[in-house]
């Protein structure tokens, strides 16, 4: 949520960020961007479908930060997590709640009980949850808070009637408000890197990048000052008043990024978001590009929506060394379109 600038952004990424949930400058872990929920006794949610986008089978694992009020919640129910196939408040194929004592609890469509931890999260602090969720599949269901093990437990969590469509964080009335989000992560089993096996990645960061300076750019800059790095690089993206445009197959942008200051242990991969658009007829593909040394990895081919989206690319490992990536390599490497 760092990346934002305005509470408009959200709907960039996420499909709904109903009220009360709100986008804060300071309301981050680390006193960056973050979203919070400021009423306990309001009903408000904050959907995705682009996470999983019909996608009904598989093993998932969301990981994300949350701070949750200091007290005792007036009633069961206030939910952390909730995925089903109707973009509401109704109870899925997987919730993660807040039981009248605080404690988490993980039930099925509304009614069957799976699992049940013991961690009093109503706290005021925040906490690091990382779950393993496997819908439809008669397997190991796990939560972890804070890198410590809250349950195992061998279960079928039902995606009949409900499924696997929408992610969803809700704000419930039950006195407690969801103070801070941030840093929420999803990773599968399919994806180069992290997969299953690598669960629990344990407390992750993201960290956002911006465009500084072009590298090497056949682009043609509208509006800025002057380099295309400055067309794109904004805060807010500021649609059609400062862009990069090109019409001429197989040219590009590469720009130079800000560096990681931080010394991490380990950089699970890097995602590219590019905001774009098609506005003229017929169909345009964009890949987006990282080069790093002398070896460039282009990313998928997508079609360009006819009106500003995000689209994102991983680039899981360092093309360069084709192992993970390290602070040094993110600092040198170029990316763009």
């Amino acid at each position: 949520f760092d990346s934002y600038a305005a509470g408009s952004d959200l709907i960039k990424k996420w499909n709904l960020a109903s009220s009360p949930w709100t986008w804060g400058a300071t309301t981050g872990r680390t006193g960056g961007g973050g979203v919070s929920c400021a009423a306990g006794s309001a009903v408000g949610q904050l959907i995705s479908s682009f996470i999983f986008g019909g996608v009904t089978t598989g093993i998932f694992h969301p990981g994300f930060y949350m701070k949750l009020t200091a007290g005792t919640p007036s009633t069961s129910g206030q939910v952390l997590l909730n995925f089903n196939d109707v973009g509401t408040s109704v109870e899925g194929c997987g919730v993660i709640r807040v039981k009248a004592n605080g404690a988490l609890e993980f039930i099925n469509n509304g009614s069957s009980l799976i699992a049940t931890g013991t961690t009093n999260v109503c706290d005021g602090n925040w906490h690091w949850y990382e779950f393993r969720y496997n819908p439809g599949a008669s397997t190991v269901q796990t939560l972890y808070i804070d890198n410590n093990l809250e349950w195992t437990v061998t279960a079928t969590p039902n995606n009949t009637p409900r499924g696997l469509n929408n992610l969803i964080f809700q704000q419930m009335n039950n006195g407690i408000s969801i103070l801070g989000l941030d840093d929420v992560i999803v990773y599968d089993n399919n994806s180069p890197n992290p997969v299953d096996a690598n669960y629990p990645l344990g407390s992750r960061e993201i960290i956002t990048l911006r465009p500084t300076t072009d590298s090497a750019v056949q682009f043609t800059p509208i509006g800025g000052t002057g380099s295309n790095a400055s067309c794109v690089n904004e805060v807010n993206a500021d649609g059609d008043t400062s862009y990069v445009q090109d019409g001429t197959s197989g040219q590009q942008d590469l720009y130079n990024y800000g560096s990681i200051s931080l010394a991490a242990v380990a950089i699970n991969g890097i995602m590219l978001n590019g905001y774009a658009e098609d506005p003229a007829a017929g169909a345009f593909n964009m890949e987006q590009i990282c080069k790093s040394g002398s070896t460039q990895t282009n990313g998928t081919s997508v079609a360009l929506p006819t009106s500003y989206h995000v689209l994102q690319q991983q680039f899981a490992v360092d093309p360069n060394t084709t192992s993970a990536w390290t602070p040094a390599g993110v600092n040198a490497a170029t990316f763009g379109v």
